[in-house]
């Protein structure tokens, strides 16, 4: 992150700048990057070499990274960043038993996510069969464009704002089937608002079909997403739906008066 791009995050007077740069530091570690030098965090993040030192020592102050022979580390405390979030969540907390029911029902993935800017983040998931997306783990993220949960959770926002989230999203083909034309994306978007629910079937992956539903507050917006999927090139589009679609809509009602309390 340049400081340019840095001063267009600004909100104003009350934004920590040095609080932003040690949440992209923890960011900028993942599998592939576990162990990782000086210069690889600020090659990563954009930010000068002497600011990512003096945060670095910060947070192995506070216990959450350590270093050894120039590398740096995350250690098992950042997780508590994302418990804190997870045990005070209503949705993670009351809907893993709706979902293990779906499951049952059904014999496919089930999983509930939220959308956190251009991307879906899975908060909880349930599957019979292990498969690459069926078995996603809570904090996994998947793009919102490409996928009917996705579409669900953008079709509460109002057109500049699906507009300003797909132009910042990083639209590619991922299948020969994968929708990247903007204008074609906000009417699917749309149909989904209309219907109140979403089927897309080998956006993301070529064979994945997932069928998306929303889950709503008391005031009834939306504030989550169900989904449901299942692998198979030769899945029957309308099967798949008229044979899960209701019994989805009565689990997502349920989740709702379980955390609308």
């Amino acid at each position: 992150m340049t400081k340019a791009d840095e001063e267009k995050q600004k909100p104003g007077y009350n934004y920590v700048q040095s609080l932003a740069r040690g949440l992209n530091i923890i960011k900028s570690f993942n599998f592939s990057k576990k162990e990782q030098s000086l210069s690889d965090i600020s090659e990563h993040t954009k930010l000068d070499r002497a600011v990512v030192r003096r945060n670095v020592l910060t947070l192995i102050n506070l216990g959450y990274m350590v270093g050894k022979g120039g590398k740096y580390a995350l250690t098992p405390r950042v997780l508590d960043l994302g418990f804190s979030y997870i045990n005070s969540s209503p949705i993670f907390n009351l809907s893993q038993g709706v979902i293990d029911r779906l499951v049952s029902q059904s014999g496919n993935s089930c999983s509930i996510a939220v959308l956190d800017d251009c991307d879906v983040l899975h908060l909880k998931t349930s599957s019979i069969h292990h498969s690459s997306f069926g078995s996603a783990r809570a904090g996994i993220r998947v793009p919102a464009y490409c996928t009917s949960m996705g579409r669900v959770l953008l079709s509460q926002l109002d057109d500049d704002e699906v507009r300003r989230i797909l132009a910042q999203s990083e639209i590619k083909k991922l299948t020969s089937k994968t929708i990247t034309d903007p204008s074609s994306l906000v009417e699917e978007i749309h149909k989904a608002g209309d219907k109140g629910w979403s089927f897309v079937s080998g956006e993301m992956e070529h064979d994945l079909n997932a069928l998306s539903v929303p889950v709503k507050n008391g005031d009834g917006h939306i504030t989550a997403v169900l989904n449901m999927s299942a692998y198979g090139e030769k899945i029957d589009r309308q099967s798949f739906i008229d044979s899960n679609l209701e019994n989805m809509r009565r689990a997502a009602r349920e989740i709702s008066v379980l955390i609308n309390g």
